[in-house]
């Protein structure tokens, strides 16, 4: 009230049980970012106020010192790819001296997916690959170990005590899916132009083929050559994600279709194939835009009369001008 006192309504009751939950959460998110060897106190104490109970909690926290990453590995059961992975590791964030974080290694399987994905392993998932993180001496536990030499790994420890370091290795699990390390080339594209979003019959399709492509439209409201220039995907071609998210972004960038889908469906032939049904939904192609406008000029120093005026704004879009999705637009 008026900034100077407050009215606590309903307090959250205190338990004890909360604590221990809050140190699991805090020791968690330490461990994510590489505090290892963290340590948290806490303690609270019970304040009476006139009726009130009120509690007072504070957390004492001793992060300790960050591991940071020593050595980085790629070890995948598959040699293509293992040799796909290694072409582009020099994009990793991951650097030698660089923090430990759980987030990094995550952001890093990803980026590996996507190495894959662009290099035809189209079934390739995140379930796929792992990091092994390695922090163990586990030649300590060799018994033919001599004094001398468990020493020095003794001593190796004590230092990394003070400075941990970590290494992680990125494995490929087992597939129980053969076709999981297969990579795929595209076989047979067929391109629909002129879907329809609600048909009330089977629509007659009229059969093109133009270079590489399949047409079955139904309309000639498109130029298939102005299509054929749009797609980035061709039969034989091997499959990369980043041409088929691109062929769809380009037609959904053009405007001239409200809806742009996609398909997949996998062909094992001589090699792995990935057949693509292209099916492009177009837009309303016109759109007219009427305004009304009124005004009135009042009389000022100079003048004594008064105006009043109508206007009548006529504004026509086309999408698909000319047949291949050029915007216009006439105004009067």
């Amino acid at each position: 009230y008026a900034g100077l006192w407050k009215v606590l309504r309903k307090p959250v009751a205190f338990d004890t049980n909360n604590i221990q939950r809050s140190l699991q959460f805090m020791e968690g998110l330490l461990r994510a970012e590489g505090y290892f060897n963290s340590h948290i106190g806490h303690r609270f104490q019970i304040d009476t106020s006139e009726d009130q109970q009120r509690v007072t909690i504070k957390f004492q926290v001793s992060p300790g010192e960050q591991t940071r990453i020593d050595l980085i590995h790629y070890d995948m059961s598959n040699p293509v790819v293992q040799k796909a992975i290694l072409q582009e590791s020099g994009a990793s964030a991951l650097k030698k001296g660089s923090p430990y974080s759980i987030a990094l290694i995550s952001a890093e399987i990803d980026r590996l997916l996507g190495v894959l994905h662009n290099n035809g392993f189209y079934k390739m998932s995140r379930n796929d690959l792992y990091a092994e993180v390695d922090t163990v001496a586990l030649e300590l536990i060799d018994p033919d170990l001599d004094p001398f030499e468990q020493m020095q790994l003794l001593d190796s420890l004590r230092k990394l005590q003070r400075r941990p370091d970590i290494n992680i290795t990125f494995k490929q699990r087992p597939d129980e899916d053969t076709t999981n390390q297969l990579r795929y080339h595209f076989g047979q594209i067929r391109v629909f132009p002129d879907q329809s979003l609600l048909q009330d019959s089977t629509p007659v399709y009229k059969e093109t083929v133009l270079g590489p492509y399949r047409f079955f439209s139904a309309s000639n409201i498109f130029k298939l050559p102005f299509i054929t220039e749009n797609i980035y995907i061709k039969p034989g071609m091997l499959y990369r994600e980043k041409d088929y998210f691109r062929t769809i972004n380009n037609f959904n960038r053009l405007g001239a279709w409200q809806n742009v889908d996609v398909a997949l469906s996998q062909r094992l032939d001589s090699i792995p194939l990935l057949d693509a049904d292209i099916r492009l939904y177009p837009a309303l192609k016109r759109n007219l835009k009427v305004d009304l406008e009124a005004s009135r000029n009042i009389a000022d120093y100079i003048t004594t009369s008064q105006f009043f005026g109508l206007g009548l704004n006529f504004a026509l879009a086309n999408r698909n001008a000319f047949r291949q999705s050029i915007q216009t637009n006439t105004n009067a």
